[in-house]
């Protein structure tokens, strides 16, 4: 339980969606969560009832249990919400009210994000090290968070040859590899603390000598993100912050054009494609496309990513979370940005 996020705020989400569904005459809402430790799965129940069950999926097995690893919480439009622990859309109108953070989630996502600033200085001190692998500096990062109270999502990894590739392995999303001097390591990190996500990525040199052109792909990452955030404000269309991203990387070089096909450099303006994400108990809107038109209010709170590359070169990811502020933003991460 997030120790900010009091009992009587969960009671007044679930007052919100009750008002909501007497409004459009719907008798109440009904939503589901699974469980087995992946934040994505129990956002919306975890959000109106703090509840997640620890238990991962299992097939039927009556009459011992039947629907094992699911939960729900009904909200009516009149009377008392009833939460059914361990059982398997209204999400939109969720969704809209979870965009807008309360001042203790807020609290919340400050602290995830302080977490999710030592994972990733935990894993750079050891990916920086030649000879060591992937898998060690993931290892190492998520022994910090884990000691901090966090829930891990994922850490998608690529590095040296394969650093064109947002992630270059799936299951796990890194390798056994081992790193060596010189190689471009890139890893996007994300998990839960108390149910609120921290989400970001960095990148670095083995060895901690960057050439000057590895430099201009490093370094327009970061400058690719710091663009987007310079315009943030509310009124903005996330569309906006799309098109500025994609002008950015475009002006400097960086779309990573000429690689091999397969080779998605800039995967995150290709293949998803996005330039970032609204996130809270899970990654939610608005979506930093080219076709989401979404104004951005005042504190919702937002990942703003980019990959960079050349393709001769290799790629560079960066990513901040940020809250939408009154005249901006106010930008939640403090691991550095420079690891070379």
């Amino acid at each position: 339980m997030a120790p900010a996020i009091t009992a009587a705020e969960h009671a007044e989400r679930r007052r919100r969606v009750a008002e909501e569904c007497a409004r459009r005459g719907l008798d109440g809402l009904l939503a589901w969560s699974r469980g087995g430790g992946t934040v994505d799965s129990c956002g919306d129940v975890f959000y109106l009832a703090n509840f997640c069950t620890p238990v991962p999926r299992h097939q039927n097995q009556s009459p011992l249990w039947v629907g094992r690893g699911y939960g729900a919480v009904y909200v009516p439009a009149d009377g008392e919400s009833v939460l059914v622990v361990d059982l398997p859309d209204f999400r939109a109108d969720i969704e809209d009210l979870r965009m807008i953070k309360s001042e203790a989630e807020l609290t919340a996502m400050r602290r995830a994000a302080e977490v999710g600033d030592a994972l990733m200085e935990a894993t750079l001190e050891v990916a920086l090290r030649p000879g060591t692998t992937e898998a060690q500096a993931v290892a190492a990062g998520h022994a910090a968070a884990i000691e901090r109270g966090a829930a891990i999502w994922d850490s998608a990894v690529a590095s040296g040859p394969y650093s064109h590739y947002y992630a270059c392995k799936s299951l796990p999303s890194w390798s056994q590899r081992p790193l060596e001097a010189g190689d471009m390591f890139h890893i996007d990190t994300y998990g839960a603390v108390d149910g609120y996500l921290y989400d970001l990525t960095r990148s670095c040199v083995c060895g901690g000598h960057a050439t000057d052109e590895q430099r201009e792909v490093l370094g327009g990452a970061i400058g690719c993100v710091e663009a987007m955030a310079a315009i943030v404000k509310p009124g903005l269309a996330a569309s906006a912050l799309f098109r500025a991203g994609q002008e950015y990387l475009a002006d400097h070089g960086l779309l990573g054009e000429g690689g091999e096909e397969g080779q998605v450099t800039v995967a995150l303006a290709e293949s998803m494609p996005a330039h970032g994400h609204g996130i809270g108990v899970t990654n939610e809107r608005p979506w930093l496309r080219a076709d989401e038109h979404m104004p951005l209010r005042e504190n919702m709170t937002i990942a703003l990513e980019t990959m960079a590359g050349r393709a001769d070169i290799g790629a560079a990811g960066f990513e901040q979370d940020v809250i939408v502020t009154a005249d901006g933003c106010e930008i939640l991460n403090r691991c550095p940005a420079i690891w070379w």
